[in-house]
């Protein structure tokens, strides 16, 4: 436990929102009409092979180049005839022709601790009718996704960088990002990323929740942070109830940092204590530098509403 502390204390989430967080729309993205378009395709200058890069884009929604990678090293396994690119290096430059093609589009962003650019991509209106109409693509499209907060999309990043942590392990089946969850009397909601393992032959399946407390203070306030957050909550206690009438599912909130499951804690003793034992804590950077056994921290007791002691000594039946 001690060493895990540790870690959590000396490592950062690549994906942490600050208040001069440095977005911007990367001058290689193109406005094209539909013709141009078609002509580039008509040319080759971008080929099924692409679309198949942009099809592991739109599974992600948000995606790193490394996150698109591993969707595509994934699908690579699963259909071993199909021209699906694996090398780090070609994929650089073709997710640079795709962002030129206005099938993708691109923007950067920096890190308060370093000046380095980080980039992020998501499919264009133009890439998603393409694979819809080529690949049968179904699943829904919002056409102004390029507009989301930087401060949400870091959550989205968070989210799917810990779900493709489990695309490792032998009980993996699939996992799903961005999937609609209605909720009577409350409208349509959407959860962050969604995993689903075979264990003991039955069917698991575990949410990925990032629970972010830094915001953009330009574009929500703390009053209305506060109140996002608590409905979340009762979002994630519905999502109980339904998913256990199955298979109890487990949770994984994912932070910023050590300082941010403290508060996440504090929020799950108050509105989920009745699911302790199904509700995890942890960050996407130390899942990915230790793995997810050794990654996970969970209440075991609770007094007054507040967590008193916690561990990471626990069993993974999800996994």
């Amino acid at each position: 436990m001690e060493d895990l502390l540790k870690f959590l204390k000396d490592t950062q989430t690549p994906f942490l929102y600050h208040e001069d967080i440095n977005k911007a729309f990367c001058k290689d993205n193109k406005n094209l009409t539909k013709e141009e378009v078609l002509v580039r395709y008509e040319t080759n200058e971008f080929t099924i092979s692409d679309l198949i890069i942009v099809q592991a884009l739109a599974k992600i929604v948000f995606g790193t180049k490394e996150m698109i990678l591993k969707v595509l090293e994934n699908l690579s396994k699963e259909y071993p005839d199909k021209p699906i690119l694996v090398d780090s290096k070609a994929l650089k430059g073709r997710l640079s022709k795709l962002v030129k093609s206005a099938v993708m589009k691109r923007f950067t962003f920096h890190l308060q601790s370093d000046k380095r650019t980080h980039s992020y991509y998501c499919v264009s209106p133009h890439g998603y009718n393409y694979i819809k109409r080529i690949f049968r693509f179904k699943d829904k499209y919002d056409e102004y996704i390029a507009v989301t907060p930087i401060d949400e999309v870091m959550k989205c990043l968070a989210a799917t960088s810990v779900a493709q942590e489990f695309t490792t392990k032998s009980s993996f089946i699939d996992f799903q990002i961005g999937k609609n969850f209605y909720i009577k009397e409350k409208g349509l909601f959407t959860l962050y990323a969604e995993v689903e393992t075979l264990v003991g032959g039955e069917k698991k399946h575990t949410l990925i929740e990032p629970l972010y407390f830094k915001y953009d203070k330009n574009r929500i306030s703390e009053k209305e942070l506060q109140e996002s957050l608590i409905e979340r909550m009762e979002v994630i206690s519905t999502y109980f109830s339904k998913r256990m009438e199955t298979n109890m599912p487990t949770i994984f909130f994912v932070c910023e940092n050590i300082g941010g499951i403290r508060r996440a804690m504090a929020l799950g003793a108050e509105y989920l204590a009745s699911y302790k034992n199904y509700i995890y804590y942890t960050t996407d950077a130390v899942v990915h530098n230790v793995g997810i056994e050794k990654s996970l921290m969970r209440i075991e007791e609770i007094d007054k509403g507040m967590p008193v002691n916690f561990t990471n000594n626990i069993s993974k039946p999800f996994i």
